[in-house]
């Protein structure tokens, strides 16, 4: 994997340079692009040289950057710097995707951190952002487990399956105890 990372981050290295070289102006999109190649692999330096590179061309950070930095980060096991990034995007007034909290909300659920989890929750739910079902399910069974009741944490939405489910088991197994009551009936 680590061979496969390297040789992924050359190739986007030599493009970037081969579109540099015929002329090819760094503009957001493309930007963008490289830092989430970097951001991908793992490449803590090259994403800071490419997010310093795009500062000084006077293309600033948006919120799809900030999330390509924060799910690296993540990915890195350091989610102190994925906050400071969180921090940085607020600071320039900007709103965090979806997926940025989602990502947060999910390193701190699994790390146990339900406080910090559910923090982040609440400035989402208050600057009207939705997160998904996949970044709520571990943090809502967390509080279910630990007795925690969460306004901004609908209930889960696949409950009414497992009521179906449940019903079915029922109703399937009440006509064999039925048959069941019948054959010891007519056997004895």
């Amino acid at each position: 994997p680590e061979q496969r990372r390297q040789l992924i981050l050359s190739r986007a290295k030599g493009a970037y340079e081969l579109y540099r070289r015929e002329g090819g102006v760094p503009t957001p999109p493309v930007m963008t692009k490289l830092l989430a190649v970097h951001a991908e692999g793992g490449d803590r330096e090259g994403a800071a040289a490419v997010t310093q590179s795009m500062l000084q061309g006077g293309i600033p950070l948006s919120p799809i950057t900030c999330e390509h930095l924060v799910r690296m980060y993540v990915k890195l096991k350091d989610v102190t710097a994925a906050e400071e990034v969180l921090q940085s995007l607020r600071g320039g007034g900007l709103t965090p995707t979806p997926e940025t909290f989602g990502i947060l909300v999910r390193a701190h659920t699994h790390r146990n951190n339900t406080a910090a989890a559910l923090a982040l929750v609440d400035e989402a739910h208050k600057g009207g952002v939705q997160l998904s079902e996949r970044n709520l399910k571990y943090l809502r069974a967390q509080c279910n487990n630990q007795g925690i009741s969460h306004p901004a944490i609908p209930s889960d939405p696949e409950e009414w399956v497992k009521q179906v489910q449940d019903v079915r088991k029922k109703t399937r197994a009440a006509p064999r105890r039925k048959v069941q009551e019948l054959e010891g009936k007519i056997w004895t």
